[in-house]
């Protein structure tokens, strides 16, 4: 009779010390999971940082060509050269036309202006970007400028990488939308835009008002559709740093870091 009595109280202290048991053991699986979650993303972070700071610079080789290009045109310059890569009204059906009159300018003022611009507006884009990406958006907005005058200013020349530097300088706003957080100086490279955008537009209204466009004559048409295509094709074409920033881990972590944090966060 004492032992049957005293089954009840055995069976519950077997009970408490069991759950008691399954807690602890419980407790430890939970804390080496948070760890080895904790062990990941400190890694993460760390490797963020790296990416952050790392220079990740790289030489804009489309940019510096079409600068060559262009300063070797304008030395060998000559009356035959123009008469066969300007644009013209009467050869509008002369297709190379649309893109080789960008590698002519007027003067040396005109070659200078376009070549610094271009080269300082390119530089973090193609060190950012790709050269396919930037040459694509350049040329894009000279052809785009050349179609321009071609129906609505008829009866004009043309010649210079306005519209080209124009489109890569609209290409920036989405490049910045789309990269905003990653980019560095992205504040100064806002004010340095606004800074370009702003005295082109002030030089060019005051040429058009004191000097009635004249001497040179500047195609405001051929500069807006640069504009204008290098912002659309902005959208479309440059890619956002954020989507390769989950495989920047791998490339940091060797193999055997891996196999260590896998290891500890499946246990």
């Amino acid at each position: 009779m004492d032992t049957n009595r005293s089954d009840p109280i055995l069976y519950e202290k077997c009970s408490k010390d069991f759950i008691s048991a399954v807690i602890v053991q419980s407790s430890k699986e939970n804390a080496e999971q948070e760890s080895g979650v904790k062990l990941l993303a400190d890694h993460k972070a760390f490797v963020d940082s790296l990416r952050r700071n790392k220079r990740t610079w790289k030489v804009p080789w489309f940019i510096v060509l079409m600068c060559l290009l262009q300063i070797s045109m304008y030395l060998i310059d000559n009356r035959c050269i123009r008469q066969h890569l300007m644009f013209m009204p009467n050869a509008v059906h002369e297709y190379w036309r649309y893109f080789t009159y960008m590698l002519l300018h007027s003067d040396i003022l005109h070659l200078l202006m376009n070549i610094c611009l271009q080269f300082v507006i390119a530089f973090c884009l193609e060190s950012e970007q790709s050269h396919w990406k930037v040459a694509t958006i350049y040329i894009s907005g000279g052809i785009s400028g050349s179609l321009a005058t071609r129906y609505l200013q008829p009866e004009l020349s043309l010649m210079g990488a306005s519209a080209g530097v124009y489109a890569l300088l609209m290409s920036h706003i989405p490049h910045l939308l789309k990269n905003f957080p990653l980019l560095t100086h992205r504040y100064l490279r806002i004010l340095a835009l606004m800074i370009l955008f702003l005295s082109d537009i002030c030089f060019t209204t005051f040429h058009i008002l004191i000097n009635h466009n004249t001497n040179p004559r500047i195609c405001v048409e051929a500069h807006v559709a640069g504009a204008v295509i290098g912002l659309i094709f902005g959208f479309f074409i440059y890619s956002s740093q954020a989507k390769a920033s989950s495989n920047v881990m791998k490339q940091e972590l060797e193999p055997g870091q891996q196999s260590c944090i896998l290891v500890t966060c499946n246990s």
